[in-house]
């Protein structure tokens, strides 16, 4: 009886030695597939947040040319305004006119 209680004994020990390394085992690899997920992750953000950059990048390059295509637009018409002598006489005719009214 003595021999089967310290066979028994000896199996669980190695039963347990057994399950110990697999946990450790197990461990390690869940250990290692967090590092694999985080750097993943953080690949991500950096592709996503570059891919952002970029696309605010071109809506304000897009904007800026906008921008300045109207400005271009609307300092021509003002030379044209002023450069227009019956618009300028036709303005004055009408300040003399409001004046003398008052």
């Amino acid at each position: 009886m003595e021999n089967v209680i310290t066979r028994i004994v000896e199996i669980e020990k190695k039963c347990a030695e057994a399950m110990e390394k697999a946990e450790a085992e197990s461990r390690e690899t869940v250990k290692a597939y967090s590092l694999m997920l985080e750097e993943r992750k953080k690949k991500e953000f950096e592709a996503i947040m570059s891919d952002e950059s970029a696309r605010f990048s071109q809506s304000v390059e897009g904007k800026k040319k906008s921008t300045e295509t109207e400005a271009k637009i609307l300092t021509t018409a003002i030379e044209m305004l002023l450069k227009d002598r019956d618009l300028q006489k036709e303005v004055k005719d009408k300040i003399i006119t409001m004046l003398l009214s008052v």
